[in-house]
């Protein structure tokens, strides 16, 4: 049944999790005119194109977030453990945003900034906890059905 609606929920947030690979988090620019860029692997100098931070921990969080994803896809004939798994999931995502806050306030102070903008970077796991939470629904319905024609029998 990997047809159902939670599927798609699941795979949209799969997608989306992949998008923070690729999208940056925040721009910023130096009092040197310096352009620097908060990415999921570190903040970069874009001028010189050398990594100022490393950000190693965000990178290994956002994995597992995307393995977690895949998996809970697959665990379509396990709803409970589907269930859980998406549980942590989300757990895991608030702690990806309170890591997100932690690299932001920690790393701003040591790095001389003038400017600074977001980007669609921190919005993402806010809309991946959403899909995370309506699969989890769809999931739950699914096995509140099941248990009723468990009944009926």
């Amino acid at each position: 049944m990997i047809q159902r609606i939670q599927t798609i929920y699941l795979l949209a947030h799969t997608v989306i999790t992949t998008l923070l690979f690729v999208f940056p988090f925040s721009e910023m620019s130096t009092a040197k005119n310096e352009i620097l860029v908060f990415k999921h692997s570190g903040i970069m100098n874009i001028t010189t194109e050398e990594v100022l931070f490393s950000t190693l921990p965000l990178s290994i969080l956002i994995a597992i977030i995307l393995v977690l994803g895949i998996v809970s896809i697959f665990l379509f004939k396990k709803r409970v453990l589907q269930m859980r798994v998406c549980i942590y999931n989300i757990v895991i995502t608030v702690g990806l945003i309170g890591m997100f806050v932690f690299y932001h306030f920690s790393l701003r102070p040591h790095l001389d900034i003038s400017t600074f903008s977001y980007k669609i970077g921190p919005a993402l796991p806010v809309v991946m906890i959403f899909f995370l939470i309506q699969a989890f629904r769809s999931i739950r319905k699914d096995e509140i059905l099941v248990k009723s024609y468990d009944r009926l029998r």
